[in-house]
């Protein structure tokens, strides 16, 4: 069944589509949002931004290409893809836009940033935008780096 933490999530996703709608344009933007609870991660998402936990892809693009098919902000209101994924002390969760990973293999990149700062979660946020901007990125590049602590 669907918990809690979902059901908020997606109260949440939906509350800022109605905000982003009310302008009337069909222009919006994707939304993805991590919560932890406990041992496990909870995820609302819509659209192409991606979560990776533990070098493992998590959610799906609701799109193709250039086209979105799922965004907060348009016409309709988008459908919430809810996810729930197990996390422990010392897990990874790592956020990226589509500037990031379709300029990067972000699986690839992660171990070796990982030793390289000694961990530091923002050192590696910063360092995989800049190599995707260097890499010719023609979008956003947005980058969560998170280590799960205790």
């Amino acid at each position: 069944g669907v918990r809690p933490i979902h059901c908020a999530l997606r109260e949440a996703i939906l509350l800022s589509h109605a905000a982003l709608a009310e302008h009337g344009d069909n222009r919006g933007c994707t939304l993805t949002l991590a919560s932890r609870f406990g041992d496990e991660l909870y995820i609302g998402h819509v659209g192409d931004t991606r979560v990776y936990v533990d070098g493992r892809l998590i959610t799906e693009d609701q799109g193709a290409g250039e086209i979105l098919h799922q965004f907060v902000g348009g016409a309709f209101p988008p459908t919430v893809e809810l996810y729930t994924v197990p996390v422990r002390r010392g897990s990874w969760i790592l956020m990226t836009t589509d500037g990031v990973h379709d300029t990067l293999d972000v699986l690839d990149e992660m171990p070796p940033l990982i030793m390289k700062t000694r961990g530091n979660a923002e050192e590696i946020a910063r360092m995989l935008c800049q190599k995707s901007i260097r890499s010719g990125s023609a979008d956003n590049c947005s980058v969560l780096v998170a280590q799960v602590t205790r």
